[in-house]
């Protein structure tokens, strides 16, 4: 075992851009081990099929030389540096063999690539139905919460709930508007929500333009009929 080792980036020749970051004791070889054979990871496949489909293979460029015992450390910073800067990764860890993570939803960009996009519906499609085992769901969670134990992760993710909520305000309010459009509520319901908010204090509320808040208004009306308020 060499007394160090390398953090490599795969970028690609047409945009300069890095989309991958690895180990290697030897990164020319692992260079041609990821043109010439099939990696475990579907999107950095696709990335690759696309540019040699094109002509291309991608660029190998060496960030850092570090001592072999300290490369996980290493990796998993270099990683976590470039998804901050926005860089678009396709890792499927967090590095230094970490707990997984999704590169379109950690990452500031989305992935654009066509092809990539179809691969992750086709992974979807075969995941739909599926029943995942107790060993994977106890997996699946130690993951998960590893990830929302850093504040970086929670930043990134709520930004991007919520500009994926700002940029379909309008269609989640039509929907929910069509659903509750004519609906009868059994007596049942009715008590039930009266029991729920007897005794809580309603304040003025003052009717707004935009369709979410106007839902907001109608609901704020019912309750206070179901409480027989003026």
């Amino acid at each position: 075992m060499s007394a160090t080792t390398f953090i490599y980036a795969l970028t690609d020749p047409r945009t300069g851009a890095i989309r991958y970051i690895g180990k290697s004791n030897d990164p020319n070889a692992r260079l041609k081990s990821h043109i010439g054979r099939r990696s475990h990871n579907p999107f950095l496949n696709a990335w690759i099929d696309d540019m040699r489909s094109a002509g291309m293979v991608p660029s190998l460029a060496i960030l850092q030389k570090v001592d072999y015992t300290h490369w996980r450390l290493a990796e998993r910073n270099s990683i976590a540096a470039h998804l901050a800067a926005g860089q678009s990764l396709l890792n499927l860890v967090a590095g230094g063999n970490g707990p997984p993570t999704v590169p379109w939803n950690y990452g500031r960009t989305r992935l654009t690539d066509s092809r990539i996009a179809g691969y992750a519906e086709k992974i979807a499609q075969r995941q739909r139905g599926n029943k995942a085992s107790d060993a994977t769901k106890v997996r699946m969670s130690i993951a998960h919460k590893i990830l929302f134990d850093n504040p970086d992760y929670r930043e990134a993710n709520r930004l991007q709930l919520r500009t994926a909520y700002d940029e379909n305000r309008a269609t989640i309010a039509t929907k929910i508007s069509s659903a509750l459009s004519g609906r009868i509520r059994s007596p049942e319901h009715c008590a039930a929500i009266s029991a729920a908010h007897k005794g809580k204090k309603i304040g003025s509320y003052r009717p707004h333009s935009k369709p979410g808040r106007r839902i907001a208004w109608t609901i704020w009306r019912m309750r206070r009929e179901f409480e027989g308020v003026g």
